[in-house]
């Protein structure tokens, strides 16, 4: 038995005919892995292959779309990237001085990314008191990944008292994500504790595979 230059199996003309049965279990071993194979849906896919190899690929009538396993997740192949959006309209306070949601949590987008995916997020705030600061948004990550609100990557205006709104947009590419389904949400705080207000929330994510 030979074996081409990208390691398919075949039967030679020097082969006996004994040797016929292991070329073709070969054969077929070496497209489960390389193949293109459908299942019906994910959890049939789960069952067919319980250990999946990066690089394999797989199809899913339900949803008719390919996938390829990256080392992790099943991650979908040959579209466009993905990316979702989400807004909160309603205009709402916090105190805080670390990142917390507000009455209304997010706005939120899960999204089944790669390892890196771009963030855009953007908002308005004024303060509901007489002094000035700093009104402070970030992004946590959940799902497959954890990462916190952090001050390394956040719309910072400075806000001055007096019924100005500024309206502040950000944007960031998370990296080093771990690929599969992954959830985007605002987070919220004041820079010395006076209640801050923000309004007219909006998140945009867009996956930029690996």
């Amino acid at each position: 038995m030979a074996v081409t230059p990208v390691g398919n199996p075949y039967v030679e003309s020097s082969d006996r005919v004994s040797d016929y049965p292991g070329a073709s279990e070969a054969l077929a071993e070496r497209i489960d892995v390389v193949g293109v194979n459908p299942f019906a849906d994910s959890a049939a896919r789960a069952t067919a292959i319980p250990t999946p190899v990066e690089g394999q690929m797989a199809s899913l009538n339900d949803d008719d779309k390919v996938y390829r396993y990256s080392g992790s997740a099943w991650v979908v192949v040959g579209t466009p990237p993905l990316s979702g959006t989400a807004a909160v309209a309603t205009e709402q306070s916090t105190t805080s001085t670390s990142y917390v949601d507000l009455a209304t949590s997010g706005p939120a987008v899960t999204l089944v990314t790669g390892t890196k995916a771009l963030v855009m997020w953007s908002s308005f705030s004024y303060l509901g008191t007489t002094t000035n600061e700093y009104a402070r948004t970030s992004i946590a990550v959940s799902g497959a990944t954890t990462v916190a609100a952090s001050d390394s990557y956040w719309t910072t205006p400075y806000i001055v008292n007096g019924g100005t709104r500024p309206f502040t947009t950000n944007a960031y590419v998370f990296t080093g994500l771990t690929a599969g389904s992954n959830t985007f949400t605002m987070k919220y705080k004041t820079d010395v504790g006076n209640a801050m207000v923000f309004g007219f929330r909006r998140i945009n994510v867009v996956d930029m595979g690996s």
